[in-house]
């Protein structure tokens, strides 16, 4: 522990009763003392890990669910399907997509399905699409990068109809 003194941001929020509602190091000296143990007992660790992940997976599951229908989800996902493709197209900031987000009605551009409709017949729609919780989002103009002016809210089903028949 470094035993500087430090302002109360700097260290994290006790799980158990203390004076001041902190922990006793800061949260570097925390961070380091818990990678050390991590890295004395990885198996251990890495098993507690994925019990706890087994024991909580509906909540975890439902939470994400719950995440990916907020406009920082879906940015969220957007930003990490940019990136694993390798296309960088995203040019819109979180901050300019969530202004967009709560200024659209949920709806599909192209079909004008509701959200709440659209959960109701997925699963009776193709496999691939019925996996699918939330309107997806789609470019306009594929050409183009993913813009404020240049995105819509999109069924997925009607995704991949644009790839097939198109």
């Amino acid at each position: 522990m470094c035993d500087n003194r430090k302002p109360l941001d700097e260290f994290y929020n006790a799980s158990y009763e203390s004076i001041d509602g902190k922990q006793s190091q800061c949260k570097k000296c925390f961070n380091e003392i818990q990678k050390l143990k991590v890295s004395k007992k990885p198996v251990k660790y890495r098993e507690y890990g994925q019990k706890r992940r087994i024991e909580k997976a509906d909540s975890i599951k439902s939470y994400r669910v719950k995440h990916r229908r907020t406009a920082k989800g879906h940015y969220t996902s957007l930003k990490a399907s940019d990136k694993e493709s390798g296309r960088n197209l995203l040019r819109i900031t979180r901050d300019e997509f969530v202004e967009w987000y709560e200024m659209q009605e949920q709806v599909c551009h192209y079909c004008n399905i509701t959200l709440e409709n659209y959960l109701l017949v997925k699963s009776s729609l193709i496999k691939s699409a019925s996996t699918a919780q939330n309107l997806t989002i789609d470019r306009k103009d594929s050409l183009k990068n993913y813009t404020a002016d240049n995105i819509v809210f999109c069924m997925c089903l009607m995704q991949l109809c644009e790839r097939v028949c198109i």
